[in-house]
């Protein structure tokens, strides 16, 4: 028997979609996001005196800035698409690390 869709587990298609769209501005505007992060992580190296930091540890910090942000406004749609983008992030980053 099929399980009914309630709007409570109904998958939001729209905000999901919404997050490949955010991901390609970013682009445009900040340079290719991996290569970005590989900057931040550079500069983090620096800033916090440490040997290495890798660009899917900055996806993952940014991912936790968006989640202490969430406490304070949990429905703040752009940081819930922008942790969304961060996991996405992540998960490129660690392709390109295994290549």
């Amino acid at each position: 028997m099929k399980k009914k869709r309630t709007k409570r587990n109904k998958i939001d298609v729209a905000f999901l979609n919404d997050v490949p769209k955010i991901i390609k501005e970013r682009g445009k505007t900040y340079g290719d996001i991996k290569k970005n992060h590989q900057d931040i992580a550079k500069g983090w190296e620096v800033i916090l005196d440490k040997d290495k930091i890798e660009p899917y540890q900055v996806a993952m910090c940014l991912d936790w800035l968006k989640t202490v942000r969430l406490i304070e406004t949990p429905d703040h749609l752009d940081s819930l698409k922008d942790k969304v983008g961060y996991v996405i992030t992540h998960k490129n980053c660690l392709d390109d690390k295994d290549t």
